[in-house]
């Protein structure tokens, strides 16, 4: 009996080893399994990295000592010292892979939304559009930016940079990227002539143009402004980079002048200079232009048609924070402009942000381009003949399109990359231009704008 009982023990130990045995060799394959799979679910590059580690790693393990050994514990540290290494270097794969599908799932949602919404684009889609350029849409550029941290939500991919020649090639590049080949600088006296000299000498290589913009410094009269216009025709008439538009009329090009805040001086001021009977009228004199003034009120829209501009621009990108920057009512100003033979020039951008409590109610949040979208769609809509967009880069007030990246403490465009504002004025520069292709529209702008007893522009060239 007694004999039994030790045979039947000794088959139980075995069959009870054999288990065990077997769930070694499950749990080592179950493990390699999945190192495996990790392994080939990482891009290409990090695959072969970790292939070639595991090849090294496995290549130099060393084969255990006896017992007798005088350096068995000394390779039993090496051993295990390796073993963490290994593990450590998977663990970090399987995290990397985590990251990997994790932006994986993001970029597939994003791609979803963005084929849903055609207000928001893919980031470089537009680089497949067809080369154009419209002189008919310009974008404010401001030099020298005055930084300020305390002002300045966003930060920008090249830093606090000052105007130099590096950083004026690099804006350059971009703003020919857009189809905006024309800026408008904001100038008052205070401003360096050196470094306005510079910027139109730059701009030149690139056939970049520049309309001036006249603020509203200090002390600015209608005397004033007289003069600021005889100093740009004295200084840069005959530069390549002063832009100018033809005037049917006139049969001449003429410089296009925007004035900030006409509501600073009088309509009876405002025709001294601008009648042809003024007191100290530009018209008909060489130091003619196309003078477009600033407007935010419906009240602002009389003085522009009595003091004989040629044209208004909202200015302000905040919809809804003044009359003539509110989209719905840019149909209305169309219709005015076109009734006393004026041009409308809506002013679209990006957002506002400027980070002064006095101006909370006029912030506008950028929705990752829908805004810029509604507005855009709206000045096409509404078929005006120019367009201008504040800003390319005006940060103190969260305007600009130019490249800004994640730091702690300022925004950025996520989820879109630095670029995305450049790319989505390129491809609304582009619908722009496609809105106009048939030859019935042509024929109709031509005739509306060369035919003109007031102006505009560039009539021996299609847009």
């Amino acid at each position: 009996m007694n004999k039994v009982f030790i045979v039947l023990r000794m088959n139980l130990d075995k069959c009870i080893l054999r288990i065990k045995i077997l769930r070694l060799f499950v749990i080592i394959g179950t493990f390699s399994t999945v190192v495996v799979f990790l392994i080939y679910s990482l891009p290409n590059d990090e695959r072969e990295t970790v292939t070639k580690f595991n090849q090294g790693f496995f290549s130099t393990w060393p084969k255990p000592a006896s017992r007798g050994n005088q350096k068995s514990n000394q390779l039993g540290a090496d051993i295990s010292n390796q073993y963490i290494v290994k593990n450590t270097f998977i663990r970090d794969r399987i995290k990397l892979n985590r990251e990997h599908t994790s932006h994986a799932k993001i970029k597939r949602l994003t791609v979803n939304r963005l084929q849903n919404d055609d207000t928001i684009l893919l980031v470089n889609a537009t680089k497949n559009l067809p080369r154009h350029s419209a002189s008919n849409v310009h974008i404010f550029y401001t030099i020298p930016v005055k930084w300020s941290q305390q002002t300045t939500g966003f930060w920008p991919l090249l830093g606090t940079y000052a105007p130099d020649n590096r950083t004026l090639r690099h804006h350059f590049k971009n703003i020919q990227l857009t189809g905006a080949n024309v800026l408008i600088v904001t100038w008052s006296p205070s401003v360096q002539e050196e470094l306005l000299r510079h910027l139109f000498d730059q701009a030149q290589n690139f056939d970049i143009q520049i309309a001036i913009e006249i603020d509203s410094y200090p002390n600015r009269t209608i005397s004033s402004i007289f003069n600021d216009i005889q100093y740009f025709y004295n200084e840069f008439w005959e530069h390549r980079s002063l832009y100018k538009v033809f005037v049917s009329s006139k049969n001449s090009y003429l410089p296009m002048f925007y004035i900030k805040n006409v509501e600073s001086q009088t309509s009876i001021d405002w025709k001294k200079l601008l009648s042809s009977d003024g007191e100290i009228s530009l018209r008909n004199s060489f130091h003619d232009a196309v003078f477009i003034g600033h407007i935010s009120t419906k009240k602002d829209v009389s003085l522009i048609k009595v003091a004989n501009f040629n044209g208004f621009y909202s200015r302000s990108v905040s919809n809804g924070a003044t009359y003539a920057s509110t989209w719905k009512y840019w149909s209305e100003l169309k219709k005015t402009a076109e009734k006393f033979h004026l041009i409308f020039l809506p002013t679209v951008g990006p957002g506002y942000d400027e980070k002064q409590p006095k101006t909370v109610s006029r912030r506008r949040h950028r929705t990752n381009g829908q805004y810029y979208g509604v507005g855009w769609r709206t000045a096409i809509a509404i078929g005006a003949e120019f367009i201008n967009i504040a800003s390319y880069n005006d940060w103190l007030s969260g305007t600009q399109i130019e490249e800004a990246i994640p730091r702690i403490g300022f925004k950025d465009y996520s989820p879109g990359t630095p670029y995305l504002y450049i790319d989505l004025t390129r491809y609304w520069i582009h619908e722009y231009i496609k809105s106009w292709q048939t030859d019935t529209m042509k024929r109709m702008i031509d005739i509306k704008i060369c035919n003109s007893s007031i102006l505009f522009a560039n009539c021996e060239k299609n847009f």
